[in-house]
C-alpha cells in the first residue's frame, strides 16, 4: 500500500510584490508561511533554509516569517487560512484543498505516477498550470510541488493480504480521498469512520 506524496506551496494570488523604493526601504510586506510539520522535519527544513531564508536575503519589500509545527493551525485550517488571505504561504498535500478544488486531491490517488519524475514532470509543468486555473477562482497560486516520499502502511502486526486489515484502525490524514482508500483496501469489509478520521475496519 504504497503511493507518491505531493506537497503543494500555495500562495495568495493577491498579493502584491510592487512596492515604491520608499516603501522598499522604509517598509516590508510581512507574510507568514504556515506548517503543520516540526522544525526539524524535512519538508520544514527545506523550505525554511532553502526557501525563506534565500528569499528574505534577496528580496527588497517582503519578508517571510516561518510558523510551523502547527502554530497557525491544523492541514484543514491553513488551507482555509489561505484561502481566506489570513495566511499568505502553506505547504500542504493536494487532497487537502479537495473541499473547494476537487480535482486537486487526484494527484494523490495510489499508483497514479509511474515513478517521482513522471510525477515531478506534471507537476511542476502543464498539469500545474491546469491545476492552477482551477486554483484561481479562489485566488490562490500553486507555485511549485516536490517529492515527499512514498505513503506506506505502518502497522504493528504482518500484513500479506486485504484480509489481514480487517479490525484494524487506520490512522489516516483528514482528507476524504485517504478515507476512501483505506475503505477501498479493506472492502469488502464494512468500514466506519470515527470523528478522529480512522476508519474502523471490522468483518
Amino acid at each position: 500500500m504504497r503511493k507518491l506524496m505531493v506537497v503543494l506551496l500555495v500562495v495568495l494570488g493577491s498579493v502584491s510584490m510592487i512596492y515604491s523604493q520608499a516603501q522598499q526601504e522604509n517598509a516590508k510586506k510581512e507574510l507568514r508561511w504556515g506548517s503543520v510539520h516540526t522544525p526539524e522535519q524535512p519538508v520544514t527544513s527545506i523550505i525554511m533554509k532553502g526557501a525563506i531564508e534565500e528569499i528574505n536575503a534577496k528580496a527588497t519589500g517582503i519578508h517571510i516569517s516561518a510558523f510551523p509545527n502547527s502554530t497557525l493551525g491544523n492541514s484543514s485550517e491553513l488551507v482555509e487560512g489561505v484561502k481566506e488571505g489570513i495566511v499568505d504561504i502553506i505547504t500542504e498535500g493536494p487532497a487537502q484543498f479537495q473541499a473547494w478544488v476537487p480535482k486537486a486531491a487526484q494527484v494523490e490517488a495510489p499508483y497514479l505516477w509511474k515513478d517521482v519524475d513522471h510525477m515531478q514532470r506534471a507537476l511542476n509543468g502543464k498539469y500545474k498550470e491546469v491545476l492552477n486555473k482551477l486554483f484561481e477562482a479562489s485566488d490562490v497560486k500553486i507555485i511549485g510541488t516536490f517529492y515527499y516520499g512514498t505513503r506506506q502502511l505502518t502497522t504493528n502486526k504482518p500484513v500479506y493480504t486485504l484480509k489481514d486489515l480487517s479490525g484494524m484502525k487506520i490512522r489516516v490524514p483528514a482528507a476524504a480521498l485517504y478515507v476512501k482508500m483505506v475503505e477501498s483496501c479493506a472492502h469488502p469489509w464494512l468500514c466506519t469512520l470515527e470523528k478522529s478520521h480512522t476508519p474502523v475496519c471490522a468483518q
